[in-house]
């Protein structure tokens, strides 16, 4: 957009949903100098977190200015606050953002900063910012384009860790076939899984003999030997160190689903920031302590794969062992709907499954819009996720 209007001071209204605010101050046009928070009581977390978030994109926190109201329902009193603000700043141009806050504070706002110097805007679902003002200002798409820790932290979340697999492109390449050969890999997956959670305290242990008749499965360990994770010799399995082993007891599923989504922003773009291997704290997650502290008890979760595309959150889930157990598939669509509820309302959610599901999880996810990609869908992973992104 040509002549993208300048202004000294932003002001915005904070309410449950941060990128109605965050999403215009993160456009490198708005390039904001200084930023007013007004804010009602029941916000006041909502405020701190913004606060945090407009930081890690290296606005100052000087230049963040908060001012309280005392009821977000009391015309008068919030059009009085407006005034002085209006007053204080009567010599700078305000930009008034109206998408946040209650009905009655967007109803102060339009009444007090009416002047041609102070212009209002609104964002829409689809991310488009509408100027409101007497001198018509052309509608625009934001360029904003938000990191997994801004996000995050606008939400009231601390991104603990995160990871980038590094995967060599010859274990992909066997990964793929895990995936791609699912009818004749299957079993060895479950061989695998086995074998690996056999390995307690130490990173030996034994493949049945029955199991080694079967010369696919052991060309698939010999295939893990080649690639340097295993030493696999007359049916026994050393696996390299603790990495490896976790790596082959599940991780590399998550490893998988990962490169997947990086092959489709390379295809088609869109993908602002990905991580997997998420460790995510709460606002009161005490970071000095350890996560097994009992004041850092239920604070604290796992994220396999976290993306954001068009500035919204996508978790995936990614499980390579079977799931019998109704409890367990409880838990797991639950743990997904408590991290949403933490990530905004916008968050959505997939569950991918190496192995067929049981049909009280499929029941609980489809009640709760969570992507199911199963066993010998996996064949058109990439292709279901792009439908899933693009919903």
């Amino acid at each position: 957009m040509q002549n993208f209007p300048k202004f000294d001071y932003y002001l915005c209204l904070v309410s449950h949903e941060p990128a109605p605010n965050l999403l215009p101050l993160c456009d490198d046009r708005f390039n904001p100098k200084n930023i007013i928070l007004l804010v009602s009581k029941d916000m006041q977390k909502k405020a701190d977190w913004l606060v945090n978030a407009l930081m890690t994109k290296g606005i100052a926190r000087k230049n963040i200015e908060i001012i309280d109201i005392k009821d977000a329902y009391d015309l008068s009193n919030i059009m009085d606050t407006a005034f002085d603000i209006a007053t204080k700043y009567e010599d700078k141009k305000i930009a008034v953002n109206l998408t946040g806050g209650t009905k009655i504070m967007t109803l102060a706002m339009y009444a007090v900063f009416p002047g041609l110097s102070d212009i209002f805007y609104y964002l829409n679902q689809d991310s488009q910012l509408l100027w409101i003002q007497k001198e018509k200002i052309e509608s625009l798409t934001l360029n904003s384009k938000l990191k997994l820790n801004a996000y995050l932290t606008a939400h009231g979340n601390k991104l603990l860790n995160d990871n980038k697999p590094n995967t060599s492109k010859g274990l992909f390449n066997l990964y793929n076939n895990f995936i791609k050969n699912y009818s004749k890999n299957e079993k060895f997956i479950r061989v695998l899984n086995g074998v690996a959670s056999g390995c307690k305290d130490s990173l030996k242990a034994e493949v049945d003999k029955n199991t080694l008749k079967q010369k696919e499965i052991c060309s698939l360990f010999e295939c893990l030997d080649k690639e340097g994770l295993i030493n696999f010799k007359e049916g026994k399995v050393e696996f390299k160190d603790r990495d490896v082993l976790r790596l082959l007891n599940g991780v590399w599923f998550e490893d998988y689903c990962y490169h997947i989504v990086q092959e489709i922003h390379k295809e088609q773009g869109g993908i602002q920031d990905l991580a997997s291997g998420l460790e995510l704290g709460r606002d009161d997650y005490q970071e000095q302590k350890s996560c097994r502290s009992a004041d850092n008890q239920g604070k604290n979760d796992e994220v396999d794969v976290a993306f954001l595309s068009n500035n919204k959150l996508h978790l995936i889930e990614c499980k390579a062992c079977i799931i019998k157990n109704k409890d367990d598939a409880k838990d797991y669509i639950n743990k997904l709907l408590t991290i949403k509820a933490h990530c905004g309302r916008e968050t959505k959610l997939a569950f991918v499954s190496y192995f067929k599901l049981p049909i009280t999880l499929l029941n609980r996810a489809k009640d709760n819009n969570i992507k199911i990609i199963q066993a010998t869908q996996l064949a058109s992973l990439k292709t279901l996720l792009k439908e899933w992104i693009n919903e």
